[in-house]
C-alpha cells in the first residue's frame, strides 16, 4: 500500500505533464483571423481565412471613412502550405501578449492573431514588437499571411 502511493503520484505527474502534439490530420477545421489596427488615425486590416479556402478581407485606410470588403477563394496549394504552419503554432508555447501592451485603451498599432481549430484556440496580441521577441512559429504564420495578403489583395496597400 505504501509503495503504491509514490508510484501513483509518479504516474500522475508523468501523464499530466504530457502535452498533446497536433499534426495535420488533427486539423479538420480551422478559422484564422489576422487583424492590424489602431484607434488613431483609425485604420484596420482584417483577414479571415477558413479551411474551405475562403479568404475574407476588410480594410480601412488611415483617415478614410470608407471600408473596402473583398472575398477571395484561395487555391489549394496556398492552403496546404499554410496548414503545417498552423500545426507548428498550435504545438508551440506562445504568450498571449508580445511587446509593451498598455493596460487601457490606446492608439498604438496592435496586431491580433486568433486561430480556432477543432482541437485548440490561440489568441495573441502583438504591440509594435521587435521581431526577435516573437517565436519562430508565430513569425512564419504572420509571414505566410502577409504573402496571402499580397497575392490576393493587391488593390489595397498601407
Amino acid at each position: 500500500m505504501k509503495a503504491s502511493i509514490p508510484i501513483s503520484l509518479i504516474l500522475f505527474f508523468l501523464f499530466s505533464s504530457c502535452e498533446k502534439k497536433y499534426d495535420i490530420d488533427d486539423i479538420s477545421s480551422f478559422e484564422l483571423n489576422y487583424n492590424i489596427g489602431s484607434g488613431w488615425p483609425s485604420y484596420f486590416y482584417l483577414l479571415q481565412l477558413n479551411e474551405t479556402g475562403e479568404l475574407d478581407i476588410q480594410s480601412k485606410r488611415p483617415f478614410s471613412e470608407s471600408i473596402r470588403h473583398s472575398v477571395y477563394s484561395i487555391n489549394n496549394p496556398d492552403l496546404l502550405q499554410l496548414k503545417p504552419y498552423l500545426v507548428d503554432l498550435l504545438n508551440s508555447d506562445i504568450n498571449e501578449k508580445y511587446g509593451v501592451g498598455p493596460d487601457k485603451a490606446t492608439d498604438l498599432a496592435v496586431t491580433t492573431l486568433s486561430i480556432k481549430t477543432n482541437k485548440k484556440q490561440i489568441d495573441t496580441y502583438i504591440y509594435q514588437p521587435n521581431e526577435s521577441e516573437l517565436p519562430e512559429s508565430l513569425n512564419r504564420i504572420i509571414g505566410e499571411l502577409s504573402n496571402l495578403k499580397v497575392k490576393y489583395d493587391t488593390l489595397f496597400n498601407f
